[in-house]
């Protein structure tokens, strides 16, 4: 195969992230088909950089087309489990935005399918495993240099949230990225959830936030994770792993976006939102599955059906501490 023929679903600030990284930045794929309800987008942004590129108003005919050999979905959350479905059922390749379902039964449904089929088609896209600081921190700590890891600590905190959502969309669509990271990084199930509250921002009276949780792994590792979706000062990550013999903390983004507050006395730059602190993680994870797929094999390092499965597992088990006063839950 030469040029992969990629169609992308979903032409949000994702679509559009991924469609200028595969035409620019990205050699050994060539977006050759788009889909979106917003048929404006086509003069107002594909005709910027190609003309020889199909829009579709239908997913299911992007699907379909002779035109792409492999698929990324980006639409709206509510649509990815029966696009996904569609897409293994027409032996496509498919990486697809979290969440890869909404609901626990279509997940494992995926997750069937892609067995019967006797292929891997689904991937997950869960960036942070190819951000440069968190392989770092993977390969120092494979390396045992500082003994086994006894705990970590990490900070996810965003600007401000989206208007919906509830407590338990914090735990969802947040922090599921910090369970997956965190057990890729130790090759270690998160087994046991606690959810912990204190006092809450006046600033928002739909969620409790911040919220903090504390995880137990099946190697007895405890993981804290401080969530805050309004912090107001910028986007910040932040990961401390704690070792028999020293500490490892996550190596900041090199590239940071102007977001100061003049009251401070000395000010430091944060990035805005998520997609410019982890540009160099989605143009990686793009070249590998990208890589992977022309050769259809399985990438080591690219979230699967199953790895998504095990993060809402998580997800669930806290949401369900948070619903009964923070007692202790197994995940299930």
């Amino acid at each position: 195969m030469s040029n992969l023929r990629i169609g992308i679903i979903g032409l949000g600030s994702m679509g559009k992230g991924h469609f200028i990284n595969i035409t620019e930045n990205i050699n050994g794929a060539t977006i050759t088909a788009v889909c979106d309800i917003d048929t404006s987008l086509q003069d107002k942004f594909i005709y910027q950089y190609s003309n020889d590129v199909l829009f579709f108003t239908d997913p299911n005919d992007l699907i379909k087309s002779n035109k792409v050999d492999a698929i990324i979905i980006a639409s709206p959350d509510e649509y990815h489990a029966e696009q996904v479905i569609e897409c293994i059922k027409l032996k496509k390749f498919v990486l697809c935005e979290k969440p890869l379902a909404i609901k626990l039964e279509d997940i494992e449904k995926i997750i069937e399918l892609e067995k019967s089929s006797r292929d891997h088609y689904v991937s997950v896209g869960f960036m942070r495993r190819f951000d440069p600081g968190y392989i770092h921190l993977k390969n120092q700590i494979e390396t045992k240099e500082l003994g086994e890891v006894l705990m970590t600590h990490s900070i996810h905190r965003n600007v401000k949230s989206y208007p919906s959502g509830d407590s338990s969309t914090t735990i969802i669509n947040s922090t599921v990225h910090e369970f997956d990271v965190l057990t890729w990084l130790l090759n270690d199930d998160i087994v046991e959830v606690t959810w912990l509250c204190g006092k809450a921002t006046s600033l928002m009276t739909n969620r409790h936030d911040p919220q903090f949780l504390v995880l137990k792994t099946k190697n007895k590792v405890l993981h804290t994770i401080e969530v805050m979706v309004h912090a107001q000062y910028g986007y910040e990550v932040n990961c401390q792993v704690v070792n028999e013999k020293g500490i490892l903390d996550l190596m900041p983004s090199t590239t940071y976006a102007p977001y100061k507050s003049s009251n401070l006395v000395k000010s430091i730059a944060y990035h805005p939102d998520w997609i410019s602190r982890f540009e160099d993680a989605y143009r990686n994870e793009l070249k590998e599955w990208i890589a992977c797929t022309k050769k259809r094999v399985i990438s080591n390092n690219i979230a699967t059906p199953h790895d998504f499965l095990q993060s809402i597992k998580v997800a669930n088990a806290l949401v369900e501490s948070m619903n009964n006063n923070g007692k202790k839950v197994l995940v299930k």
